[in-house]
């Protein structure tokens, strides 16, 4: 950046500036040139110390600045990286024409061998860089009362390979109600990856549905719905009745939703994966009635092996969906779908064609 005053013609930076004056219109009018190649310097900002008012020299150098209101002030003519501003077609000979060698250079040709493994490898790397960590817990049983102990084991495991992780040094263990308030919450000490520990059930606490979700701060930087949750239930000392034991012996059903390539997109075909099942974690045959928020049923879908199943949904935006979920015992429960996102990374893969990779 460099100060020239009017009416002179100064060299800076390597740059020349030729300037005009027109008296009757008060305007200062010049173009910019390079002091090594004579050519003109396009995009350099030219304008009056301490204002506003200023140009910018168009694709030829040229440029032209009022001077009207700004009588006896300095210019400032800024043109750093101003190389930056051309595209590197304009910066080739008119006459250059890439070789056959340098055609088959850019060409991208890669057979399935070779992209699935730098499929592989790509995200190799990518685990390496952001290490994912997931957590299980092993309790005791799932029905307890007041005044018992629970009996937890925590594994704090890699996400891809699902070897033990010694980094989280501390796990958060929290007790929730049916109402999603936190109860109680535990930080238990880990070593190499595992952690012990329990939770007394004192008489303070009421009866009914808990769950228990743990998690180490590393996961806090993710979705909460990767945190490890299981559902228990706690019933009051010397109060079980048969109502009480036939209400628990159907588990809760749990329906998880898993959009292939981790994004659910909006206008765009969507293959997502379903799991239903239990509270204890065990798969249920079952059928799903995907519906919009208006009530509009677009999808019917089956469980075909262990809970699992999959269909594909085109969402538009602004539109809600929900699953009702049926499973052969009579259970009827409805279910909200993730919310459809508007920009995302979208992976699908199709068996049925055995020569390329959608």
């Amino acid at each position: 950046m460099a100060i020239v005053p009017r009416h002179q013609l100064l060299i800076v930076f390597s740059i020349v500036l030729l300037i005009q004056y027109d008296i009757d219109a008060q305007i200062i009018s010049g173009r910019v040139l390079s002091s090594q190649t004579k050519e003109s310097v396009p995009y350099v900002n030219i304008y009056f110390n301490n204002s506003y008012n200023g140009t910018v020299s168009d694709i030829y150098g040229n440029f032209e600045l009022n001077i009207s209101q700004n009588p006896g002030q300095d210019i400032i003519v800024s043109c750093v990286g101003y190389m930056a501003k051309q595209r590197i077609g304009n910066l080739l000979p008119y006459e250059y024409s890439p070789t056959i060698a340098n055609r088959n250079e850019l060409a991208f040709q890669m057979s399935k061998d070779d992209l699935k493994e730098k499929i592989i490898n790509t995200l190799n790397e990518v685990n390496q860089v952001h290490i994912s960590e997931k957590v299980h817990l092993h309790l005791d049983k799932y029905l307890y009362t007041l005044g018992e102990q629970i009996w937890l084991k925590a594994y704090v495991l890699e996400g891809a390979s699902h070897q033990l992780l010694p980094q989280s040094k501390v796990l958060y263990v929290e007790l929730i109600n049916s109402q999603n308030e936190l109860v109680r919450r535990f930080k238990l000490p880990t070593n190499n990856g595992t952690a012990k520990g329990n939770i007394f059930l004192n008489d303070s606490l009421p009866q009914g549905s808990y769950r228990i979700r743990a998690y180490t701060n590393q996961m806090r930087n993710y979705d909460h719905g990767y945190f490890f949750s299981k559902s228990i239930q706690i019933l009051g000392a010397n109060t079980v009745k048969i109502e009480d034991i036939n209400s628990i012996t159907r588990p809760e059903i749990l329906v998880d939703f898993f959009p292939e390539g981790g994004s659910f997109i909006n206008g765009m075909d969507n293959n997502i994966g379903f799991k239903i099942t239990d509270s204890y974690g065990n798969g249920i045959d079952g059928e799903l009635n995907i519906s919009t928020n208006l009530g509009e049923h677009i999808i019917q879908a089956k469980t075909t092996h262990l809970g699992m199943g999959k269909f594909t949904l085109t969402p538009i935006e602004g539109t809600q969906y929900n699953a009702h979920v049926i499973t052969p015992m009579g259970d009827v429960q409805s279910v909200a779908l993730p919310i459809p996102e508007n920009k995302g990374l979208r992976l699908m893969v199709n068996t049925f064609l055995k020569t390329s990779l959608e």
